[in-house]
C-alpha cells in the first residue's frame, strides 16, 4: 500500500466577544480559547482511517460555538476527513467534499470538543498516489483558516 505524509498544524484562535456576553445553556460564550496539539508528521496508508490527533488539548473561558477542521494545504480529490466520536448534544457535522472541510456546528464545552476532535481521522480514497504533504488546521468557531495568506 503506498503511504502519504500529513503534516498536522494545530492553530490557535481568539474568539472576542466583544461588548456582548452571550449565554447559552452551558453558559457564557468563550472569548479566550487556546488549542495546543501536534505539529509532526503523521504517516496514513492509502484507505485507512487515520487518527489526526489524539493528544489535542483545548482549554476556554466559556462555551464554543462552532469547530472546523480542513484540509489547508494540498487537499486533493479522494481526501475525506470523518470522526468516530459522539456528537455532544445539540452540535451537528457535514464534510464539504469540494473544500476539504469539516464542519461542527453548534455549542459545547472545550473539554466535550477535545473529546469529540480526537477521535477526528483521515482517509485517501484516491487509488492515485499523491505523496504531497497534507496540513490539517483545526480552527473554534466559524471561520476558515486560508494557508495563502495563514490568515482567518
Amino acid at each position: 500500500m503506498e503511504k502519504q505524509l500529513l503534516s498536522i498544524w494545530n492553530r490557535l484562535i481568539l474568539i472576542a466577544a466583544g461588548m456582548l456576553v452571550a449565554f447559552l445553556s452551558f453558559g457564557q460564550t468563550a472569548t479566550q480559547i487556546e488549542l495546543t496539539g501536534t505539529t509532526t508528521n503523521l504517516e496514513a496508508t492509502y484507505n485507512v482511517a487515520t487518527v489526526v490527533d489524539p493528544n489535542l488539548v483545548i482549554t476556554s473561558n466559556g462555551t464554543i460555538n462552532g469547530f472546523r477542521v480542513q484540509i489547508s494545504q494540498s487537499y486533493t480529490t479522494g481526501d475525506v476527513l470523518g470522526f468516530t466520536g459522539t456528537l455532544p448534544s445539540g452540535v451537528t457535522q457535514a464534510f464539504n467534499t469540494t473544500t476539504g472541510v469539516l464542519s461542527f456546528t453548534g455549542s459545547a464545552t472545550a473539554q466535550q470538543w477535545q473529546t469529540l476532535l480526537r477521535t477526528v481521522r483521515f482517509t485517501s480514497t484516491s487509488s492515485v498516489c499523491y505523496p504531497t504533504a497534507r496540513t490539517i488546521t483545526f480552527t473554534a468557531g466559524t471561520v476558515y483558516y486560508n494557508p495563502l495568506t495563514g490568515h482567518y
